[in-house]
């Protein structure tokens, strides 16, 4: 008896350090893999959408008053500022109500610029002495690159060269939107601005009745 419990003992004991060894091997081989490091990449989007907003300069007083026999000129300024956060920037359209200034009560009116060469801004505002005419020109102090092409100068002529110069290149208002500005990026928070400088001029002889004159004008700014 005492030797069959013996060899059962043994071959318990032979049998335990089987399992054990065989354990041992497996864990050896499946360690690794319990331990090693897995990852996963997760992706997370935001859309900011397009804005764009425009200050309101109020209405424009020009000065000096003209006296209407022997005649003079005036110019009234204002100046937009755009904010748009849009990367493809904005655009500005300038539109009159009339081509014409016209008189409030009296019938009279300033009539539209006429430049030497149609479509073509003047580099220097000259009216015949008969004559009483409305016009506007475009300037930036913050962006002149953005100006159209029509408004700006080489020193002596519109609608040519890179220049951007104050009481130059005037040109007829007009009845249909026409582009001013054109910025191909977005601003910044502060915005960029443009002045529109408008011009009335009643010649010697022009004969211009007493009145109050009065353009209306829509300046209107999109993203691009």
């Amino acid at each position: 008896m005492k030797s069959l419990s013996f060899l059962l003992i043994k071959d318990v004991g032979v049998l335990s350090l089987v399992v054990l060894l065989f354990t041992l091997s497996a864990y050896g081989i499946f360690e690794p893999q319990l331990i090693s490091a897995v990852e996963d990449q997760t992706v997370i989007t935001l859309s900011v959408t397009s804005e764009i907003t425009i200050s309101n300069p109020g209405n424009i007083s020009m000065s000096p008053s003209i006296p209407g026999l022997t005649g003079g000129s005036a110019t009234g300024t204002a100046t937009w500022t755009v904010i748009t956060n849009d990367s493809s920037g904005f655009s500005v359209t300038h539109r009159a109500s009339s081509t014409a200034m016209l008189g409030n009560t009296q019938g009279d009116q300033f009539d539209a610029y006429t430049p030497a060469t149609a479509g073509v801004p003047d580099y220097t505002w000259s009216i015949a002495a008969s004559a009483a005419e409305f016009g506007y020109s475009v300037i930036s102090y913050s962006d002149g690159s953005s100006v159209a092409t029509i408004f700006k100068d080489n020193g002596s002529a519109c609608n040519t060269g890179a220049g951007v110069t104050f009481n130059r290149c005037f040109k007829d208002a007009s009845t249909t939107a026409e582009t001013i500005f054109n910025r191909t990026s977005e601003t910044t928070a502060s915005g960029i601005g443009f002045t529109i400088d408008y011009k009335a001029e009643s010649g010697s002889s022009a004969f211009t009745v007493e009145d109050t004159y009065t353009a209306t004008t829509t300046v209107t700014a999109v993203t691009n």
